[in-house]
């Protein structure tokens, strides 16, 4: 998960708020609630650190069944040669094609 992702996580379970306070007949005063969305941010990291994780390499096939491998893997004969592999869903991680190197990953398990 990126930090975007993350932070978007945060933001949608505490949405930024503005509270506003009736105080007659002064006008409203306003108090920023944010301290929610940074106890989000916080709360989502936790959630995050706590998750099982596999760690591994993702490449694609020539003929573009994707997988990940416990150990980089090497290209041999339009597929990469080194196994077991678990198979992905071939459409994630639509960046790793044949011709690039296999990335380096960690997938958290929910």
């Amino acid at each position: 998960m990126t930090q975007e992702e993350i932070e978007k996580k945060a933001y949608e379970v505490y949405p930024e708020r503005k509270m506003f306070i009736p105080q007659d007949p002064y006008p409203p005063m306003e108090i920023d609630t944010n301290a929610h969305r940074r106890e989000g941010y916080i709360k989502a990291l936790t959630e995050i650190e706590s998750l099982p994780k596999i760690h591994g390499w993702v490449a694609r096939d020539d003929d573009g069944e994707l997988g990940l491998f416990p150990a980089e893997p090497a290209r041999d004969l339009g597929m990469w040669g080194f196994y077991p592999k678990f198979v992905l869903e071939p459409t994630v991680f639509p960046e790793v094609t044949w011709k690039s190197e296999p990335i380096k990953v960690e997938l958290l398990i929910r």
